[in-house]
Parts: structure tokens; C-alpha cells; sequence
């Protein structure tokens, strides 16, 4: 399956749902390949903890629990319907050729142009949820099948270049009557100068001018990587996928011009001794990594890939930044909004954040002598999202927990969140039972926020625990919407998206949908005292 220079014109590509089970003979419709070759695919993904394999003739419509049994792969493509094929990724996989695009298991079948236009805003989204992390390794001092990722390094040198353009290196001439720097030392000591009344004139000056090498090795080599990672990207097909990228042609020259490869790299690495600006320097890391190692995806059943098998990582991320977050807000500065003023019991504390005040564990040891020691513990509940405001004139008291899950309630119960996510949430309402009480909440809600396809937030449903519904809020006989449950509010994924790619938190129209959902949830259920 080694890929030739025309395999761009039959490239195979295709789409894969996260979490969706495949038999082997939908996965041959995709992938069209030998037996052999199929093996060989499915164990470079399992390797890489891409796919996991079940052997089930039930097909379920979430896996996320499911565990990758210790198959043969030569036993599993012996039975072809004993096996079911599913993928733990969100992003771009190539494999042998092939291009792999897998789509987050919320989104529901669309006609592939919807479908294109969803799959590019989640690899937007997961770059920015990249972009301070360096996942891939740029200085291949050993680079193997585990550590090396082409895709992501082509990726690096096509946005270092739309970001800060051409490698170079600037050299100092000396020019006549110039337009920069004087040089008056070389001036003094090499122009004669006019004497008027014992004064010196000098006609001519001395000057040092700064000019780009534009035939710079590294130059031309750069231009040579980039047009070269220009074509790789076009034979697969990928620009499609990254409006951000166009094709870059800048050079007819091909690597071979710059010597062999161990020349290469060794110019490379000596160059990485002279420069000490930081964008050179990983950018030099990045070509060093290129050269040794670019052959590797033509080679048999290479695999290269963008995306993350922690998808839930991203969805936290991205509520925790568009939800309005106090968690660490001040005390005295949430006084100054809706909370109002301080109880006196936490005036002391009004320069702790709204996530230190809930309490840590303690653990007390005996000495020998019996006096106790007691070592702080810095570890305690940590709340996704605290949410603090006014919504028509009362006060509420959000606890929201992101939750990368496709609860399926009917015709059976399946994908939902399990029993440690629920108690981790009556705790963490628990945790600031003292704090709502004495700042007179009107509401406190406690919700799971999933994505889903499509523009409506709706509200799913709820769980709740009887056994730890003895953590009610409120005193009785009071009027408070204190709530029991933990609801479920599906969150449109693609508005989010949008909000979190802008950089904004929820406002407007917006927050106005989310805060009226949580409403309604109240009105639904009534009362608690």
C-alpha cells in the first residue's frame, strides 16, 4: 500500500462516528482494502488506543464504557459478524493512505456538507483547545512510531508560516551616505574629512544597513519543506478542512538539492546552536523533525493523526470558558454584584476565591508522645462551574458539571453519566450548603450540561440519589426553589462552539435561553418547601 506519486487521485476518505460500533464489513466499505492490509490497519489504530474491539453481535448506540477486549485480530477478522469496531477519537486520523474523519458522537447524520461544515468548527475548536499544549515531538533525537506525528508537525510549519512568514537571516553591509545606523568610528578612521576652521567635515558617512540573506540555506530549505508539506496537504485532500490554510508553492527545488539527509540535519543542528530567538529555534526543531522522519506516513499502514481521544476535555473547557464562571472570583467582589453584602461570617474571608472556602479534608495522626499531627491537605471537591447571578429579580446559585455524554433514556438507559458523577454533585452543593444559606439564595440548581446537535437547549430529564436527599436545602416551611435532582440540560454544541471561538462568555440572547431553561425546570417541578 505504499502511496506513489498519483495516489492523491485515488485517495479514500471518509467519515467515522466516535463511540458508533462497526462491523468489519462496514469498516471494508471504507477503508477498500486487502485482508491483510485490514489487519494490519486495525492493529496500528488499537495500538494507538484509536479503536477499541468488542465482541458482541449487539450493537449499541454508546461504548463509552466499553472495554477493548484482548483480541487476536486475526481471529476477529476470521468472524465477521462476532465483532464490533468502534472508535475513541475526534479528529483527523490517516492511516496507509487513507483519511479518516471522526466526528463527535453527538452529532446526528447530516448530508456530508453540513456534516464538512460541523467536522471543521470541531477541529477549530480543538486547535484552540491545543494551542498552549506541544503534543508533538520537534527534535527527533529519537523518533519512533509512538513519538513522531507528521501531520501535526506539517500542521505547525503551515501556521508558523500564515503567522510569521519565511525563515531568515539578516546580515550587516556597510553603505555610503546610507540610510541607517552611523558608523562614526569606521567613519573617523576612514574618510578623510573636510578641515573648515579647524572643524572636519566629513562628505562621506559610513553606514550599516541590515538585509535579508535571500539565498540563506535555511531560506531556501524552508520554502522547499513548505511547498512540500503544501503538496502533501493537497493530496489528501486536507485544505478543505482548515479555511484558515491555502496551498503554498514557493520553490521548484526539491530536498534532494540540499544534500542527503544526515547533511540536512546536521546543517540544521548547527544552526540550532547559533539562534537563540525562540520562533526560530522551533521552527528549526519542527524542519529537523520533517527531514528525519517525513517518509514515514508512505510507508505501510503509517499512522498519523489530529483530534484527541479525550474529547470530554475540550467540552469542559469550552463550558467552563462561555458559562460566566465565579468559581475564582473574590469574595469581595462578588459582594459587589448579585450576592450583595458579606455575611459577617465570611467578611474574614473576602479576599479568598468563591473555590477555597469549601472545605478539605483533615488527617490527624498520633505521635508517640499522643499529641496529634495534623498535615494539611491542599486536595478537595472541585466543581466544574459555579455560577452566580440574578435572574428577574432573584438570586441563584448554579453548581453545572460538563458532561461529554449522549444519554439515551428509551426504549433502555444507556450513556448516561455514572453513579460517582452523581454524588460528586449532591457533594458539591454540599460543600457550599453554608454559603448559600446564609446568603439568602432564592435558587440553587444543579445540572449536567451535554451537548447536542441542532440550536435548542432542552431540558432531558433529571437523577437523582434518595439517599443523599437528606442534604435539602433551606430551612423548613420557608418558600425557596431548592431542587433535589440533578437536571439534564442539553446544550446546542455548535452556538457554544461559536461563543468559545469568539472568546465570549454567555450574554444576551444567550444567557437569557439558559437561565430561562433553568427556570422552567423550577416552574416544572414546583416548589421544594
Amino acid at each position: 500500500m505504499t502511496e506513489d506519486k498519483t495516489a492523491s487521485k485515488n485517495l479514500k476518505s471518509g467519515y467515522v462516528k466516535e463511540e458508533t460500533p462497526y462491523t468489519r464489513k462496514e469498516l471494508e466499505a471504507i477503508f477498500k482494502c486487502k485482508e491483510t492490509d485490514f489487519a494490519n490497519i486495525i492493529r496500528q489504530l488499537r495500538y494507538k488506543k484509536i479503536l477499541k474491539i468488542n465482541q458482541s453481535n449487539k450493537a449499541t448506540d454508546d461504548m463509552s464504557d466499553m472495554a477493548d477486549e484482548v483480541i487476536d485480530v486475526t481471529d476477529a477478522i476470521a468472524d465477521i459478524n462476532g465483532y464490533r469496531y468502534t472508535f475513541t477519537y475526534v479528529g483527523i486520523i490517516i492511516i496507509g493512505g487513507f483519511v479518516l474523519k471522526c466526528y463527535p458522537k453527538y452529532i446526528e447524520e447530516a448530508d456530508e456538507k453540513n456534516l464538512l461544515n460541523k467536522f471543521k468548527q470541531v477541529l477549530r475548536v480543538l486547535e484552540k483547545h491545543n494551542s498552549n499544549s506541544t503534543d508533538i515531538r520537534m527534535l527527533s533525537d529519537d523518533v519512533s512510531e509512538k513519538g513522531f506525528n507528521l501531520l501535526e508537525v506539517i500542521l505547525y510549519l503551515l501556521h508558523d508560516y500564515y503567522e510569521h512568514g519565511i525563515y531568515f537571516n539578516h546580515k550587516s553591509i556597510i553603505e555610503s551616505n546610507g540610510t541607517g545606523a552611523i558608523l562614526w568610528d569606521r567613519t573617523v578612521n576612514q574618510v578623510q574629512p573636510l578641515i573648515v576652521n579647524n572643524r572636519p567635515y566629513y562628505t562621506e558617512l559610513l553606514t550599516r544597513k541590515r538585509v535579508d540573506e535571500q539565498e540563506n540555506y535555511f531560506r531556501r530549505l524552508h520554502e522547499c519543506i513548505l511547498t512540500e508539506c503544501s503538496k502533501t496537504f493537497a493530496d489528501h485532500d486536507l485544505f478543505e478542512l482548515f479555511d484558515d490554510l491555502s496551498p503554498i508553492e514557493l520553490t521548484d527545488t526539491v530536498l534532494d538539492d540540499f544534500g542527503d539527509t544526515d547533511y540536512i540535519l546536521y546543517r540544521i543542528e548547527r544552526e540550532l546552536g547559533e539562534q537563540f530567538n525562540t520562533r526560530k529555534q522551533q521552527l528549526l526543531k519542527a524542519m529537523h523533525t520533517y527531514i528525519d522522519s517525513k517518509k514515514g506516513v508512505y510507508e505501510n499502514v503509517a499512522l498519523s493523526v489530529h483530534g484527541t481521544t479525550s474529547f470530554n476535555l475540550v467540552w469542559e473547557q469550552v463550558c467552563a470558558k462561555v458559562m460566566h464562571n465565579n468559581l475564582h472570583d473574590e469574595l469581595g467582589e462578588l459582594s459587589k454584584g448579585c450576592l450583595g453584602t458579606l455575611h459577617a461570617d465570611y467578611e474574614k474571608h473576602k479576599k479568598d476565591k468563591l473555590i477555597s472556602i469549601i472545605a478539605k479534608p483533615q488527617w490527624v495522626a498520633y505521635s508517640s508522645v499522643n499529641q496529634k499531627e495534623e498535615p494539611k491537605v491542599a486536595e478537595t471537591l472541585k466543581p466544574d462551574i459555579v455560577s452566580i447571578f440574578l435572574y428577574e429579580g432573584t438570586k441563584c446559585f448554579a453548581v453545572l458539571d460538563a458532561k461529554y455524554y449522549k444519554a439515551i433514556f428509551s426504549p433502555e438507559l444507556k450513556g448516561q453519566p455514572g453513579i460517582g458523577d452523581i454524588t460528586k454533585q449532591y457533594l458539591y452543593n454540599l460543600a457550599y450548603k453554608d454559603f448559600i444559606e446564609k446568603h439568602d439564595f432564592d435558587r440553587v440548581c444543579n445540572c449536567f450540561l451535554m451537548p447536542v446537535d441542532g440550536n435548542e437547549f432542552v431540558k432531558r430529564g433529571y437523577a437523582n440519589l434518595e439517599i443523599l436527599q437528606f442534604f435539602n436545602f433551606g430551612k423548613p416551611n420557608e418558600k425557596k426553589h431548592y431542587k433535589d435532582e440533578i437536571d439534564i440540560i442539553l446544550m446546542p454544541a455548535e452556538e457554544m462552539f461559536n461563543l468559545y471561538l469568539s472568546g465570549k462568555e454567555w450574554d444576551g440572547n444567550f444567557r437569557t435561553r439558559v437561565l430561562g431553561l433553568i427556570v422552567d425546570i423550577f416552574s416544572e417541578y414546583g416548589e421544594k418547601r
